[in-house]
């Protein structure tokens, strides 16, 4: 159901030749290294399921790119002191 909703809906709003940043976060618990390598893996993850219904819809003009911040504090939106605060975004 997700992916026919981002196929459907979400696709067909995204402007031609468009770039679509999507960025990968952790808390702040844990090993900074390995942060920065799961933050970049829930951006990885979250590209495959935004570029999968783009292919599916014939698009070939959404460029992605993909960036993980770890637990960056100078890149966080909010504060970023418990593990409930971790998210991953894609923008659109």
């Amino acid at each position: 159901m997700y992916e026919k909703y981002l196929v459907e809906v979400v696709t067909p709003k995204i402007p031609k030749g468009a770039k679509v940043l999507i960025h990968g976060y952790t808390d702040i618990i844990g090993d900074e290294t390995y942060n920065e390598k799961l933050s970049m893996a829930r951006a990885n993850d979250k590209e495959h399921h935004a570029g999968c219904p783009c292919e599916k819809a014939g698009r070939t003009d959404v460029a992605f790119e993909v960036y993980g911040f770890g637990e960056d504090q100078s890149c966080l939106l909010f504060d970023n002191q418990y593990p409930k605060n971790a998210f991953t975004t894609a923008p659109w």
